[in-house]
């Protein structure tokens, strides 16, 4: 089993962008990443939703990751201290017995589940191919969940209603595929 990952480890398949907290309005080239990260979010639920103060909050707060195709993003049983947000690419999720339980593609989240329960891994995920992932830090998701409803039922809702929704709302269905 691999060693958790923390904010400090950098090995050539994960690379970590901290955008500093309250550097909004500092330089424009931070301006125009930090705009680029809102927009995206913007453009997806739960985050579609959520007031332009909390949008800023979350922006300030990501770290960048990349994961190669095929890389393990979560391992069952780690310790999870960010939600995950898909920028671009696809991730697979599965349950303990190894069997594939979803996957999610662009603005999808996931880690959810484990931050609600004691921040342990409750389904691991693997890259299925280039990903860029959005970390959202424990403490951003904690007060987004203790003060946003929209956002809470979000992430509370079981997956399968979820992507009833998505289908209805984007005419576009996601594909889970049991082997």
């Amino acid at each position: 089993s691999q060693a958790a990952r923390s904010r400090n480890d950098i090995s050539p398949c994960y690379i970590a962008l901290v955008i500093p907290n309250n550097t909004i309005a500092t330089g424009r080239a931070m301006q125009a990443e930090l705009t680029d990260i809102r927009n995206h979010l913007q453009q997806h639920a739960p985050f579609d939703e959520l007031p332009d103060e909390a949008l800023d909050q979350v922006a300030g707060s990501i770290e960048i990751a990349y994961f190669r195709a095929g890389e393990k993003i979560l391992e069952l049983g780690q310790t999870n201290t960010d939600l995950h947000y898909i920028r671009s690419g696809a991730a697979e999720l599965y349950r303990r017995s190894g069997e594939l339980y979803n996957r999610l593609g662009e603005g999808a989240i996931f880690g959810q589940i484990g931050l609600l329960m004691g921040r342990q891994v409750r389904f691991p995920a693997t890259a299925l191919e280039d990903t860029l992932i959005y970390l959202i830090p424990y403490p951003v998701f904690q007060d987004l969940f203790d003060n946003h409803d929209v956002f809470a039922d979000f992430v509370e809702v079981e997956d399968t209603s979820r992507l009833r929704q998505a289908d209805t709302r984007t005419g576009q269905a996601m594909t889970l595929i049991h082997l």
